[in-house]
C-alpha cells in the first residue's frame, strides 16, 4: 500500500484516491453497506480467511460484486518453483515471492472457499503464467512480448497462472 500510495503521489492523484487502513476481520462498514469491494494480493497474508470472507460478505450489499486476486502459489507448478527457488534468490530480480504468505491457493481451492461462504463466482481470470524456473519467469515479466504470451496463456488456462482474479457476488443474505 505505501508503494501505491507513493505512486499515486508521484502522478499527481494522491488528493484523487481514497483509501482506509483497518483489519478485514473487523471491517469498520456497515451491514450491506458496500455495493463494490476490490481486494489484491490481502487474503495470503491473513491467518483467518473464512472470517476475513465473512466480514466481506456482510458488509457488501445484495446484488454487490466482490474482485478477489491471489497468486496462485498450492499449484503443481507452483510448488515445483518453490522446491528449487526461495526468496532470497529472487532480490536481485527486484522480487520476492511467496514473503510472508500464510495461505498457498488453487483456483479450485479460491472457488471452493468463496462458494462456501455464500458468494456465487461468476468470473475467474487468470495474469500471468507460473513459471517454474524464476529467472524465465522474471525474463517474462520485464520483455513485454514474452508477458503478453504468458499471460494469454493464463489467461487461457487459470490452472497455470501466477495471479488469479475472481469475480464474485452476494445474491442474497446467507444462512447460517
Amino acid at each position: 500500500m505505501v508503494r501505491a500510495l507513493a505512486e499515486a503521489r508521484r502522478q499527481g492523484v494522491l488528493d484523487q484516491v481514497d483509501y482506509l487502513v483497518c483489519d478485514i476481520h473487523s471491517l469498520p462498514f456497515r451491514f450491506n453497506g458496500l455495493s463494490r469491494i476490490f481486494s489484491s494480493e490481502v487474503f495470503e497474508h491473513v491467518d483467518d480467511e473464512s472470517g476475513a470472507l465473512r466480514q466481506v460478505f456482510e458488509v457488501l450489499s445484495d446484488g454487490g460484486l466482490f474482485v478477489l486476486g491471489v497468486p496462485q502459489e498450492g499449484s503443481l507448478l507452483s510448488r515445483l518453483r518453490y522446491k528449487f527457488w526461495n526468496w532470497r534468490l529472487s532480490k536481485p530480480f527486484g522480487g520476492g515471492y511467496d514473503v510472508g504468505h500464510r495461505n498457498k491457493y488453487t483456483a479450485r481451492s479460491v472457488w471452493q472457499q468463496l462458494c462456501e461462504e455464500g458468494f456465487e463466482v461468476t468470473g475467474l481470470r487468470g495474469i500471468g503464467m507460473m513459471i517454474p524456473f524464476m529467472p524465465l519467469h522474471y525474463i517474462a515479466l520485464r520483455l513485454s512480448p514474452a508477458f503478453r504470451i504468458v499471460n494469454r496463456f493464463g489467461q487461457r488456462f487459470p490452472a497455470t497462472a501466477d495471479m488469479l482474479v475472481f469475480r464474485a457476488t452476494k445474491h442474497s443474505s446467507r444462512s447460517d
